[in-house]
């Protein structure tokens, strides 16, 4: 982890790079500008558990950068598996796509996907809140509106997140950002609490507490 995203570690053409972990990124990879030197090209990339594949690389539209991350690994790439992503062991398992592991539980959750951000209906207070995925994301975040009372920067505690099959507790930081059809996004604090499980062919995400 770093700056509480998670970053792994990788070859790209045979050179170490760190990139970040985002299911909140659309493009399979994506690197700094420096490291591109076309609007897209193909590069090999391996992974530090996996044999080398070749990804079509974009450069990363981001205004700051923290420093060592060379991009990202996103969904464009990740889809194709199904993810347990797991904070507590510090690891990206990835499975053949169809199906759930099963180390996650029975219960699921119907995912949804706004382009290639996948996200989730839970309920909070009996309304229904449609949050996005995203290991990108150093916080849980909500979008300031009439929904929300407070300003931008401002930390909800304790809001109550509903789903069949999981109850849980989370924190959320008010921010002005313009997305339709979702609320805003479960980042760290999500996920550092649970193994999350996620599939995207079969459009299912199970959650298990505790992690």
């Amino acid at each position: 982890m770093q700056k509480q995203v998670p970053v792994l570690k990788a070859e790209l053409d045979g050179k170490p790079v760190r990139l970040l972990l985002d299911t909140g990124g659309g493009a399979a990879l994506a690197l700094r500008h420096d490291l591109i030197s076309d609007a897209t090209q193909v590069r090999q990339l391996a992974l530090q558990s996996g044999k080398a594949v070749q990804l079509k690389a974009v450069p990363w539209k981001k205004a700051s950068i923290s420093e060592g991350i060379d991009g990202y690994l996103g969904m464009g790439w990740l889809r194709q598996y199904s993810l347990v992503i797991d904070y507590a062991h510090a690891q990206l398992r990835l499975h053949p796509a169809g199906s759930l592991a099963p180390e996650c539980g029975t219960q699921t959750v119907p995912l949804q996907m706004l382009g290639s951000l996948p996200y989730v209906r839970l309920t909070q207070d009996a309304q229904a809140v449609a949050l996005g995925l995203d290991t990108g994301a150093n916080q849980n975040i909500l979008k300031t509106g009439s929904r929300w009372s407070g300003d931008a920067g401002q930390v909800l505690t304790g809001l109550t997140l509903q789903t069949e099959g999981w109850t849980g507790q989370q924190n959320f930081r008010l921010v002005n950002v313009h997305v339709p059809v979702i609320d805003g996004f479960l980042g760290y604090e999500f996920f550092a609490g649970h193994l999350v499980c996620m599939d995207i062919q079969s459009a299912k995400l199970a959650i298990k507490a505790g992690q």
